[in-house]
């Protein structure tokens, strides 16, 4: 049994500062202050755009169907004044011709709705394709920065859980919507013919079901929020754990794991208590508003029946069956509006997701053969904008040269490599390519001109052929065994059972860390580019093999722009130039021999170092 809720889960922190409701993010615009509510559910309507002619066939099966829902009551009616109450001797063949029609009818709504539903599932199976596509590509092509502020399962939850609340309440609540209010009006008008005045007392309740309807929405809004967000968190807690499975039984942190999870999972399951709870009492509440007009509906019109009115017991029978049937769209129209505030609510997430400012508006310039002129002047950046990382970074990498970045860890050696990419911004100052500003250039066409080998490579669950082959899609088996062999890997390849086509696993899980940086050397070596950025390149790999693939990567690296990083100087000393940051800035440039002759902050870097190599040595080697 989930435990009881009380509020006070971690993941609903971000309210509207004027009117305290909840929203998706601390930079979202709250839907009741600002009116976007309706901006979006136009949003949300213009996707039915492509389907246009499915939604009008749709819609008009509905219209169909409305009317035809209204022939039961009539037809009880009929049978009840003509053929059982009256008894003429004609009554069995009357009998047998209505229940026919009845049975007609029920034959004729099943059919539209079946067809109205198989459309209805075309729709919004399109819907949800088309959304997931545009978002998985938006997620792909998104600045960098934007995911920083949010965890990774909420785009998870986006792309599963948003889009088929967004398909229910386009397709679905759509067409009950007009189902519903179609066959209300029309229930409203045959009301209203039989007995006016019965009408009135039916009709007096609306009013308060939709002000209680509302009331209810607009106080179950927030907690909507909040299921969307712990579902988020559960679903970054699952793939956390996934990922980090190895680190979590190396130290036996399952029960720990378990607590954490566990927890979030009592909020979310509180939550859907509480959600359920409310639910409860506002159909339990309709149902008693709606039970009460009912009852008074029976009250007079028995009493007119009885006193001689013109009422018939079957005008009695039918306009009892049409005021169940009137309030039946009364409680659909607040399931509506339920569905309505789900969408909403997962379509402003949605919409941030597709609206979020993308790496590259395409209009940049094309940059077909790089020489590999790399320029960073003046650059200031910061992850958080509070805090610098780099504090007015200046730098010139000359075409086919190999500049060496070396710095205690944290000084944005990484952070430079990755504004060179543009995955990031800068603040200020510029970076320019070639002469021309990175921001300027169409960053598919500059991405194309850089291989990369990182400190932790990462690997698709695909095969060892298909990772090697992802820097270019077209190679040849023969191109990428001499990649492979170029980067030393050849032979730990064909030593396994299905050689290149071997399944490497989960982000490389299969392969050992030495295993999967040789791989992402030979998907460099394919690609052949003209710069090229060793971030660690060798640091997962023992002696031996280091010494392998630094003559790989020595024949690699003539010829183009090379920016290395290595926290081991060692590996370093036959770059051109050595750069040393510190202080957010350039301290030091220079050869290794230039740089030791300073005698400054390299040199000490160096010394501790060579000091610590002497400290291993001693501890593995004892006398």
């Amino acid at each position: 049994m989930p435990p009881p809720f009380h509020g006070h889960h971690q993941w609903a922190e971000h309210k509207c500062p004027k009117c305290g409701r909840r929203i998706s993010a601390p930079d979202a615009k709250c839907l009741h202050c600002s009116g976007e509510g309706g901006k979006i559910l136009r949003r949300l309507l213009s996707l039915l755009a492509p389907y246009r002619g499915l939604v009008i066939a749709m819609m008009a099966l509905n219209a169909i169907g409305a009317a035809v829902s209204l022939a039961p009551p009539y037809i009880t009616k009929r049978i009840v004044d003509d053929v059982i109450v009256k008894d003429t001797g004609g009554s069995r063949g009357l009998l047998v011709a209505l229940c026919g029609a009845m049975l007609a009818a029920s034959c004729l709504r099943y059919a539209i709705n079946f067809i109205g539903g198989v459309l209805a599932a075309r729709v919004g199976s399109g819907i949800v394709r088309d959304l997931r596509h545009r978002l998985h590509d938006a997620i792909q092509r998104i600045e960098l920065s934007f995911f920083g502020r949010r965890d990774s399962g909420e785009y998870t939850g986006r792309i599963m859980h948003d889009t088929e609340e967004i398909q229910r309440f386009l397709v679905d609540g759509s067409r009950d919507l007009i189902v519903q209010g179609l066959t209300m009006v029309g229930i409203a008008i045959v009301l209203i013919c039989m007995n006016w005045r019965l009408f009135i007392i039916v009709a007096l309740p609306a009013p308060l079901l939709f002000l209680v309807s509302r009331r209810f929405h607009e106080a179950i809004h927030s907690m909507f929020h909040d299921m969307g967000a712990g579902v988020a968190k559960l679903n970054t807690r699952i793939a956390e754990t996934l990922g980090g499975i190895r680190t979590i039984k190396a130290f036996a942190q399952e029960d720990a794991r378990n607590a954490g999870f566990n927890a979030l999972a009592d909020d979310v399951a509180g939550l859907r208590v509480a959600l359920d709870r409310r639910f409860l009492g506002f159909f339990g509440a309709t149902s008693l508003i709606m039970d009460a007009a009912t009852a008074a509906v029976w009250c007079l019109a028995g009493l007119l029946i009885i006193g001689g009115g013109n009422m018939s017991i079957g005008d009695l029978t039918a306009f009892i069956g049409y005021v169940a049937m009137f309030f039946g769209p009364i409680r659909w129209m607040t399931h509506i509006v339920n569905n309505m505030v789900n969408a909403l609510v997962g379509a402003e997430r949605v919409f941030a997701v597709l609206d979020a400012p993308r790496e590259d508006d395409g209009h940049g310039e094309q940059l077909q053969a790089a020489r590999g002129d790399i320029e960073i002047r003046d650059v200031v950046f910061g992850y958080d904008k509070s805090k610098r990382v780099l504090d007015g970074m200046s730098l010139h990498v000359r075409p086919g040269e190999m500049v060496g970045l070396v710095g205690r860890s944290g000084v944005g050696k990484t952070t430079l490599v990755n504004l060179i990419c543009r995955f990031y911004r800068v603040d200020e100052g510029e970076i320019l390519i070639d002469g021309k500003p990175v921001n300027s250039l169409d960053i598919a066409s500059w991405r194309h001109q850089i291989g990369m080998v990182l400190q932790d490579p990462f690997l698709f669950s695909a095969t060892i052929r298909e990772n090697i082959a992802i820097a270019r899609p077209g190679a040849s088996m023969d191109e990428v065994i001499a990649a492979a062999k170029a980067a030393r890997a050849h032979d730990f390849i064909m030593a396994r059972e299905k050689g290149y086509d071997t399944l490497v696993g989960d982000g490389g899980e299969l392969l050992s860390g030495g295993e999967r940086q040789r791989i992402a050397i030979a998907r460099a070596i394919l690609h052949n580019p003209p710069v090229l950025i060793l971030d660690e390149a060798t640091s997962a790999v023992d002696t031996e093999t280091e010494r392998l693939i630094r003559d790989a990567l020595a024949a690699l690296c003539k010829g183009r722009t090379v920016i290395a990083i290595a926290h081991r100087l060692s590996t370093l000393r036959n770059a051109d130039r050595l750069a040393l940051i510190d202080g957010g800035k350039v301290a030091e440039i220079g050869t290794h021999d230039e740089l030791l002759a300073l005698n400054g902050r390299y040199a000490s870097l160096v010394k501790a170092q060579t000091d610590l190599n002497t400290i291993k040595s001693d501890v593995w080697n004892p006398a």
